[in-house]
């Protein structure tokens, strides 16, 4: 479990594929990448009591944790979208694919949840879902919020504490909009909601692995899985730009932000020597 863990790549596809198609079967009772994406996703959070079990003939992954100076109790498991329904007489209107559109299936999610009793007694419920036909895994995030739900919009697309991780709470004073790109960057059009004129792209990735390229003299020379990702962020901000024609030159105050999991072993002055490399590579992007 711990070595899958620390595997640096995306990893909740793998419980996606894992997962029966509709109808073809019952859900497995025992699952354990719920336990991997635990852990992977709390354990910078004093995560401890992490235990699995099987109820019901479904598997269930506990655990506890502390956030913002809070104890907090995490409960997971899978299942469909026609099992998320308080009484059968809504079962009908709850298809097992869900629509296509993402603002579709959040309005969808938020009205089926609002319905259980649970979801109005926690502190946020997180779901995955996972489209089947090798489509990537999509997260919303909804909050009890004056008697019913409400879509967390920041941190669409990626898992809550995923989104704690990439700083995202910096985009509070925006509405955002989420953008296509890459697999491995997100993209967010940003707007300020005192000040429209204030638009601005931002991208971000996770560098989960590291190398740290030197020459003889044992000077560091590149990060090449760094270099790579800042590469990404910049191509996509471009897209937009580019694509948007004259009205894209005027994004011109974008973010690109690198959240890096490994510790660097090296000289801060070398590493900081890199800007002359990479600079160069934000022409065109409006950085």
């Amino acid at each position: 479990i711990d070595e899958l863990v620390a595997i640096p790549e995306q990893i909740v596809r793998f419980l996606a594929e894992r997962l029966p198609e509709e109808g073809t079967r019952e859900m497995p009772e025992h699952e354990p990448m719920l336990e991997v994406l635990v852990k992977r996703h709390y354990r910078e959070h004093g995560l401890h009591g992490v235990r699995t079990f099987t109820a019901a003939g479904r598997p269930f992954a506990v655990a506890d944790y502390t956030l913002d100076d809070r104890p907090t109790h995490l409960t997971s498991t899978i299942g469909t979208v026609a099992e998320l329904v308080a009484g059968s007489d809504l079962v009908g209107s709850v298809t097992a694919d869900g629509p296509e559109s993402t603002d579709e299936q959040a309005e969808q999610l938020a009205r089926v949840l609002e319905a259980l009793p649970f979801a109005h007694d926690v502190r946020r419920v997180a779901v995955a879902v996972s489209p089947g036909a090798g489509r990537p895994v999509s997260y919303f995030t909804f909050r009890p919020v004056d008697g019913g739900l409400a879509e967390d919009p920041l941190v669409r697309g990626v898992h809550p504490m995923v989104g704690r991780r990439l700083n995202l709470w910096r985009l509070r004073a925006f509405d955002i909009t989420r953008l296509d790109a890459p697999d491995d960057v997100l993209l967010y059009e940003c707007v300020a909601r005192e000040n429209a004129d204030d638009r601005r792209l931002v991208a971000l990735a996770q560098v989960r692995q590291i190398v740290v390229v030197r020459d003889e003299s044992g000077e560091v020379t590149g990060l090449p899985h760094v270099e790579r990702a800042i590469a990404n962020c910049l191509e996509a901000i471009r897209r937009v730009r580019n694509s948007r024609g004259s009205s894209g030159s005027k994004l011109d105050m974008n973010h690109v932000w690198v959240q890096i999991w490994p510790e660097i072993e090296a000289d801060l002055r070398q590493l900081t020597a890199l800007q002359g490399k990479i600079a160069p590579g934000t022409a065109g992007a409006g950085i």
